[in-house]
Formats: structure tokens, C-alpha cells, sequence
């Protein structure tokens, strides 16, 4: 599947993901297919925006193919108001043959990472249905906070295409993934005797004002790098200060 829409925030709903260790090791695997638990949901073959990206092969499965100038190939084709022409009855008419951009599809990359293409009021509605991912070990808190930090790496992606590229460059690279996960395996055990609203609370200041600072000194969406963070989780005042101090 490819999309070229926007980053966006959205509400979390109640179907359950899974852990977040677990889903990492399905989405380094690559399964094909990729098992996920839709429930029913069909917003990836009613998407205006996500296309169903064909090799040669594939191409001569299905004769009625049409050239996407958006993927720069080929892709099934799509009604005008943007679904799938196979989505027959709210159902996948070719489930059993279908294409392999189908086949490995998983949405929940975006819950991992939590980047979302905003422009897309179907896949908006479809992620809605997720419940966080489930973090019962330190293991998976720190596999949930070390992905959401390599997308901010060297500034924030303006697409979750470039989203999912940044994480994928920092995760095969051993040494900068593993100190990533030592920050956040920091950044927790520091934090664990306190609410989760208000971890969530003093973390969003300092990302803010971390932010604002790399604004106010020019440069071009500049993120604050896990650096940031390691500072936060050696100041002796907190990272409240911190982000007072850097405001």
C-alpha cells in the first residue's frame, strides 16, 4: 500500500493491538500475510488515499489494473468515491488471490509509531477503533518509546511515509537503536512511581519546549533528538525545570 497525505493526531478507541514487543518482531518479519485483527474493519479498501501497489506479475492477475500517477505504477482500480472496485458487499471479493501490498498491509505501524495520514477521514475513523498497544513489561514501554523517538530523529517528519522511513534507518542500525531503548529503559525506571498522566504531561513540555527553541534558533523542523531526553534524565530538578530552562 502506498499514501502521500499528512501527519495528524486521533483518539484511541477499545479493539486490542497486542503488545508492542510483539508487534515489532511481526512487523521485522515482514509476515506475509500479515495477521492482523481487523474485526470486520475495511477502511485500507475504502481509502481514497492508500493504493494497492502491483508487480508484473500481479499486473497479469488482474487485467483491469490502472496506472497510478501518484504511486508511479500500477494499482486496482478504484471507484470514484475511492474504494477498492473488488470491495463487493463490504467484503474482499479476490481475499484468497489478492495483490501482496494487500496481503502485508498492517495499519497498526501507525499506532506504533504515532504518526497518522491526516488528510484521510476513512483511515482516521478506522484507527479510532484501536486501543493503545498493550505495555504489561519494561521491555515494551521501552520498544513503544525508543519507535516514537527515532521518527523525531534529526527533526519530525511531515508524512508518515517519511514517518516509517526514519524508523526503519534507526532500527538497522543496532547501535543507535540499542541507545535509544537504554534512554527510554532510563527515561521509565526514573519515572515509575509517578501517574502516567503526569509522565505524559512533563514529557509533552519538554518535547514543546525543546521544539520551540530549535524554532526560535532557525532551524527547519528540528525535533528534539534523544539527546534531549538523555539531559531531562540526568538533571537532578526534573525535567519540568529542564523545560523551563530551555523555553
Amino acid at each position: 500500500m502506498t499514501t502521500t497525505t499528512k501527519i495528524a493526531a486521533y483518539q484511541a478507541g477499545a479493539r486490542d493491538p497486542g503488545t508492542a514487543s510483539n508487534f515489532i518482531r511481526s512487523m521485522t518479519r515482514r509476515a506475509d500475510p500479515a495477521r492482523v485483527p481487523c474485526g470486520g474493519c475495511t477502511g485500507c479498501c475504502r481509502s481514497a488515499y492508500l493504493f494497492a501497489d502491483l508487480d508484473a506479475e500481479e499486473c497479469g492477475r488482474f487485467p483491469d489494473a490502472v496506472h497510478s500517477d501518484v504511486v508511479g505504477g500500477m494499482v486496482l482500480p478504484k471507484r470514484e468515491d475511492g474504494s477498492c472496485t473488488y470491495l463487493i458487499e463490504g467484503k474482499c471479493s479476490i481475499y484468497e488471490r489478492r495483490p501482496r501490498a494487500c496481503r502485508v498491509y498492517d495499519c497498526r505501524d501507525r499506532l506504533l509509531l504515532g504518526a497518522f495520514d491526516g488528510n484521510d477521514p476513512v483511515m482516521l475513523q478506522a484507527l479510532q477503533e484501536w486501543a493503545p498497544f498493550r505495555t504489561p513489561t519494561g521491555e515494551d514501554m521501552d520498544l513503544l518509546s525508543a519507535a516514537r523517538a527515532a521518527v523525531q530523529v534529526d527533526g519530525l517528519p511531515e508524512t508518515y511515509k517519511e514517518a516509517l522511513a526514519k524508523f526503519w534507518a534507526v532500527y538497522r542500525r543496532p547501535k543507535q537503536w540499542r541507545k535509544l531503548m537504554k534512554v527510554a529503559a532510563k527515561f521509565r525506571r526514573r519515572f515509575a512511581a509517578m501517574p502516567v498522566d503526569e509522565v505524559r504531561m512533563l514529557y509533552a513540555e519538554l518535547v514543546a519546549s525543546a521544539t520551540a527553541r530549535c524554532k526560535t534558533l532557525g532551524e527547519t523542523r528540528r525535533a528534539p533528538a534523544p539527546g534531549s531526553m538523555v539531559r531531562c534524565l540526568k538533571s537532578p530538578v526534573g525535567p519540568r525545570r529542564v523545560a523551563e530552562r530551555r523555553s
